[in-house]
């Protein structure tokens, strides 16, 4: 099954390395150079399994940008490429953030494998949902065979 990822990264050559570290991994990619594009992306596709976000672009703060993404109900998983874990760490535990992994770009080689992981995770609470609805349907089908006021 093709992973798909969305890198939003100012940077053009961070952007670019990120792509090919991606791809090499087995994921299809899409690049946004801003958070205002990265949304519009987002909004198009259904879900992607990882986005890969940098802390500091054009307009918005990558910290934002998952903030807002997390207030909309986005679930996908996320990595944030940050120069400070250390500040971003303590942002993303106040703004009370799930599913991420803060990547200093001094270890970016293991982008591929936080990706991934992030990956999964999204993938395994996409599961995790689509079971729960069919329980709960399969509870109301049930209610409503047995003549139980729902």
């Amino acid at each position: 099954m093709i992973r798909h990822a969305l890198i939003v990264e100012g940077n053009p050559t961070e952007r670019s390395s990120y792509r090919i570290m991606l791809e090499r991994s087995g994921f299809s990619v899409v690049e946004s150079p801003t958070a205002e594009i990265a949304l519009d992306e987002i909004r198009e596709r259904e879900r992607f399994d990882c986005l890969v976000i940098g802390d500091s672009l054009p307009g918005m703060k990558g910290i934002e940008l998952i903030a807002k993404l997390r207030r909309s109900g986005n679930k996908s998983g996320i990595v944030i490429t940050v120069e400070d874990s250390q500040a971003v760490d303590m942002e993303c535990t106040t703004e009370g953030m799930d599913i991420w992994s803060v990547l200093p770009k001094s270890r970016i080689v293991e982008l591929p494998k936080k990706a991934s992981d992030a990956s999964e995770y999204s993938r395994a609470d996409k599961h995790k949902n689509m079971l729960s609805r069919t329980i709960s349907e399969n509870l109301q089908f049930l209610k409503d065979l047995s003549g139980v006021p729902a």
